[in-house]
């Protein structure tokens, strides 16, 4: 056998393992990308303190690079690992939430207009955390004292969001 043969077929079982493993990756990849833009949009909705959830992503992100070969997708890898453990648990906590509607009744901390992109909101301090909650109106806001949540307990444990109003008194 020539050198030259031997030198093409050293390599090619690596070449058809990563061949097949290609297209879970790609899977693999979506699944990340739906999860980070779901738990962006949906985390606002649960209370809970945004420390943990984060601390608990960032190290799961930096095991993930680990397991990444290529330098250029550690962003990706990162991203990847930290969106899949915040948003895989805070889709269970919402879709798997009790159907029955808790009123919470929360002292407004402070007040924040609609400014550019980001709408009226409000800051509570509930459960030794603060959180910076969306609201609908914008013209009852300087007048209102109280923030009126309507809310399900969630499947983890996690109050979901689904309403609010707020009050004078």
């Amino acid at each position: 056998m020539k050198t030259a043969d031997v030198l093409k077929n050293k390599g090619r079982d690596q070449r058809k393992f990563q061949a097949a493993l290609k297209p879970y990756l790609v899977t693999f990849y979506v699944l990340c990308f739906f999860t980070f833009f779901y738990s962006v949009f949906n985390f606002r909705d649960v209370l809970i303190d945004y420390k943990l959830p984060l601390l608990l992503a960032s190290v799961f992100g930096l095991i993930g690079i680990l397991f990444t070969k290529s330098r250029e997708n550690y962003f990706f890898a990162f991203l990847g690992y930290g969106s899949l453990l915040v948003g895989i648990p805070l889709f269970i906590n919402n879709a798997f939430a009790y159907n029955q509607t808790i009123e919470i009744k929360l002292i407004i901390n402070d007040k924040h207009h609609a400014a550019g992109r980001h709408g009226p909101s409000v800051d509570v301090r509930y459960d030794n955390f603060d959180k910076e909650i969306n609201v609908d109106d914008n013209a009852d806001l300087d007048s209102s004292s109280y923030i009126v949540l309507h809310v399900n307990k969630g499947f983890l444990g996690y109050y979901v969001i689904r309403d609010t109003k707020l009050v004078k008194n």
